[in-house]
């Protein structure tokens, strides 16, 4: 009888452990499959900006920019075949030796025509001091030997003032800075394809992965970037 009751006690306790298991773990994947659910959920949350149209403005901004870019490269160019005036007032110069910092010339001094050496130009520094390093920098300047020639400036310490006798323009010159024109053109149209290119590729993304961005929309804005960038070419 004792041996009964205890095997009957043994059953009990045994047969009832397997549900409790059972429950723990039923418990513990509820709760994981809810802290997954709630994780997908978060995931679901943290959405990326919507991607949207690039602006006609934007496109026309960085057109402008490529454009001045170039009119004032070419005006260099064109100024270096009589007296360059603008292009020795834009060299960058360190007025008061190396190390004291890049400014314009135009900042140290006043670059004109000279009236008493015809085909030299004179450049007037506001501190007579810095008429030597001046001089130093203009006649080794690689943009200006490239337009213009080698220079050889003759400084007048004492008013501080640099003359300098331009070269005048032979054909090798001339066919130098055509060429260098050309170069300049290339350049300005291949930055300018860049962001027709840019431009295009952010209409088809925003048409992709937009909100609300139809594809007919699309089409109106590739019309106007393009319509935008034919005015520059």
């Amino acid at each position: 009888m004792t041996n009964n009751v205890l095997s009957l006690q043994y059953l009990r306790r045994y047969s009832t452990t397997p549900p409790n298991n059972k429950k723990k773990s039923s418990s513990s994947s509820s709760s994981s499959s809810s802290s997954s659910s709630s994780s997908s959920s978060s995931d679901l949350d943290e959405t990326s900006p919507p991607v949207e149209l690039p602006s006609v403005s934007s496109i026309n901004s960085s057109l402008a920019s490529i454009s001045a870019s170039f009119t004032s490269q070419i005006s260099n160019y064109h100024a270096s075949s009589s007296l360059p005036i603008p292009l020795f007032s834009s060299l960058s110069v360190e007025a008061y030796g190396p190390g004291t910092g890049y400014s314009p010339l135009s900042t140290a001094a006043q670059v004109l025509a000279s009236t008493q050496f015809p085909g030299s130009l004179e450049i007037s520094c506001y501190d007579p001091s810095t008429a030597k390093a001046v001089a130093e920098q203009v006649s080794e300047s690689r943009e200006v030997v490239k337009l213009v020639g080698s220079l050889n400036p003759q400084v007048d310490e004492g008013r501080g003032v640099v003359v300098v006798k331009v070269p005048k323009m032979g054909r090798e010159r001339r066919e130098g800075i055509a060429g260098m024109v050309k170069e300049a053109g290339e350049v300005a149209v291949g930055r300018i394809r860049g962001v027709r290119r840019e431009g295009m590729e952010g209409v088809k993304k925003a048409v992709k992965q937009g909100e609300g961005v139809g594809k007919d929309e699309g089409k109106r804005r590739e019309k106007e970037i393009d319509g935008a960038v034919k005015e520059k070419v």
